[in-house]
């Protein structure tokens, strides 16, 4: 179960994080975990539980404008802000287990974000990343006249909020999860223009970059996923040359809440526990 042993952290422009720890005894690795729009890190106890069982600890926050943080709900003020962000939590993480192999992963939205980072950030202090259905290119189209709007407001009213069209329908298989995720009162339902529109550029980067990551990483994604685009993800996967894919038979969004989710995560220790036995 997670706890609050550690700090928050308050970032350069003053905001309070809300930070989550999963712990175990003399953990082989540590993943610091980076959630989607519009969720908090209450949906990861599960996946926090299991990687301990696995022994792997495990550190997150909410995101600025999420759940229990501070900021603007559903925005950022740009998306060096969100880097800083997870700068941040890394140094947290390594305050906290100074030799343990250390390993980032984001889900949907923090996919783009992890993978951005990854990207700019060569240091050894990383062992991977991984990417879960990473918000690269939506799968949907949003109304012709919302993506023109979020385009404009991006630099004029960066702040204003719009609907995000997502249905939890999508999310996973499991209606029980959905009808949990609609219910919540810490989910997010509308997106600021300016985050909008600054995730859709980074995503577009990571397809047009053409570079290859230094570390190993490791991208999954559900192949019936209706929120972000499957393709965009085995693309990016492609340019990759120490990366590792999974593919997940008519899988939704969230695979880690999918009806494969204990395989999921077995993935992830797995793919986790051989980088740490190799010493990569």
């Amino acid at each position: 179960m997670s706890n609050n042993d550690i700090p928050d952290i308050v970032t350069e422009d003053g905001l309070q994080l809300r930070v989550f720890h999963w712990p175990t005894e003399t953990p082989k690795a540590v993943l610091v975990l980076i959630h989607g729009f519009g969720e908090h890190m209450g949906r990861y106890e599960h996946v926090g539980e299991a990687l301990n069982e696995a022994g792997i600890a495990m550190i997150g926050m909410d995101l600025r404008g999420h759940g229990l943080s501070k900021g603007k709900r559903g925005h950022a003020k740009s998306y060096q802000h969100l880097q800083n962000d997870i700068e941040e939590l890394l140094k947290t993480a390594r305050a906290e287990y100074t030799e343990t192999p250390l390993f980032l992963m984001g889900h949907s939205m923090g996919g783009n974000l992890v993978g951005n980072f990854v990207m700019e950030n060569t240091s050894s202090e990383l062992k991977g990343y991984i990417m879960s259905s990473p918000w690269i290119k939506l799968a949907f189209d949003p109304p012709h006249w919302q993506v023109k709007a979020a385009e404009v407001l991006s630099n004029t009213l960066p702040g204003l909020a719009m609907d995000n069209n997502l249905d939890a329908a999508y999310l996973t298989r499991n209606a029980e999860i959905n009808e949990q995720y609609d219910q919540d009162p810490l989910v997010l339902h509308k997106i600021s223009a300016g985050l909008f529109q600054m995730i859709t550029n980074a995503g577009r980067s990571l397809l047009k970059s053409n570079k290859s990551i230094e570390i190993p990483g490791f991208i999954y994604h559900g192949d019936a996923d209706q929120i972000t685009d499957y393709q965009a993800s085995l693309a990016f996967f492609r340019q990759q040359t120490k990366a590792s894919w999974n593919s997940w038979d008519n899988g939704h969004h969230e695979s880690h809440n999918d009806l494969d989710q204990q395989q999921v995560i077995h993935s992830i220790v797995q793919w986790i526990t051989e980088l740490v036995d190799l010493k990569v």
